[in-house]
């Protein structure tokens, strides 16, 4: 997918450091290192996406899929990308993927205190199923949000 100089492909091995930077921008204290990106490019399961502008890797997200539902893993924009909806390009690219994988429904597991991130997954059509509490190493609980890609949540 190729959109105003972005371009959204699957992600690949020679993206695990591009990708391992990003996550020390967007998850300080806890980042995926280039080790545990190239584990999840590798994974059978693993559904990664990046997003490029003029040949830099500024966003990319990961789902996990089994059967018919998938689980969003990850994702992030780099700094300077931020604010060109290329969160949103990147997400509807991988549900075209997941949804060609037979995939029905994606949950994901978002901080109760995130409102950003929680807004960004409500406008997408994802809707809150229930509370992890204290599920974050500091105590914040965890809310679980589910997309029915068949339009019924």
């Amino acid at each position: 997918m190729k959109d105003c100089g972005i371009v959204i492909r699957k992600i690949n091995a020679d993206d695990a450091l591009a990708v391992s930077d990003i996550e020390r921008q967007s998850f300080a204290g806890d980042f995926w290192s280039a080790g545990l990106v190239d584990g999840e490019i590798k994974s059978p399961s693993s559904v990664g996406v990046v997003a490029e502008v003029s040949g830099v890797v500024a966003a990319y997200a990961f789902f996990r899929a089994a059967d018919d539902e998938a689980e969003l893993l990850r994702i992030a924009v780099s700094g300077p990308f931020r604010r060109m909806k290329i969160a949103s390009r990147l997400f509807l690219f991988a549900v075209g993927i997941l949804k060609d994988m037979g995939v029905k429904k994606i949950f994901l597991e978002v901080r109760a205190g995130n409102a950003a991130a929680k807004a960004f997954y409500e406008g997408r059509g994802f809707s809150f199923v229930s509370v992890r509490r204290a599920y974050y190493d500091d105590g914040e609980d965890g809310d679980i949000m589910r997309l029915d890609l068949n339009g019924k949540n």
